[in-house]
């Protein structure tokens, strides 16, 4: 089953980074958030800055959450990857990676408006700070970055992923826009 699993898991990434279409895939969920992600080579660079902030335990336990994962060709556009993105400070790293979770699990249907809604804002684990998710998976931060949705609705057994091609900045003042 686990087999399955990671070559669905896979599959789909393969596919969404191949289109620049926003496929929705759907797993058993019998691995936890740190388990998918550990399981596919595409997520090492998160699964490494994961292990060195101390935030496995929090991602491998039964509270849950929804991550938009960012991809190692994500990091690698800020030059990161699993060699040195742990040489960032801790608290860094951390607030940034707080940045890409919410409480829940949010599957794309509470996470993505329908086309012609408002954009959704998304309050994240980092004290007062949220992005936007527009129509078409589009998510805004509030310091100005963009970054797209490829993936969505990746369970696991204590949340889902929605997979991203940019990594998602906070903003440096913790201040928000109301757009």
């Amino acid at each position: 089953m686990r087999r399955i699993l990671v070559g669905l898991f896979a599959g789909v990434i393969a596919a969404a980074l191949g289109s620049g279409a926003m496929p929705v895939a759907a797993s058993g969920g019998s691995q936890t958030i740190v388990g998918i992600a550990a399981s596919n080579p595409d997520f090492s660079t998160l699964v490494s800055a994961v292990s060195c902030t101390g935030l496995v335990p929090t991602l491998n336990g039964t509270d849950r959450y929804t991550v938009f994962a960012p991809t190692n060709e994500a990091f690698a556009k800020l030059g990161l990857s699993s060699a040195n993105v742990c040489f960032l400070p801790k608290a860094t790293l951390t607030n940034i990676l707080l940045y890409h979770v919410t409480e829940g699990t949010r599957l794309a249907k509470s996470v993505v408006p329908k086309a012609g809604h408002r954009s959704r804002t998304i309050e994240t684990l980092l004290d007062d700070q949220s992005f936007k998710v527009n129509s078409n998976g589009t998510i805004t931060t509030s310091s100005g970055g963009t970054s797209q949705i490829v993936a969505a609705n990746i369970v696991a057994s204590n949340g889902v992923i929605h997979v991203i091609d940019a990594l998602l900045m906070p903003s440096a003042d913790g201040n928000q826009d109301d757009n």
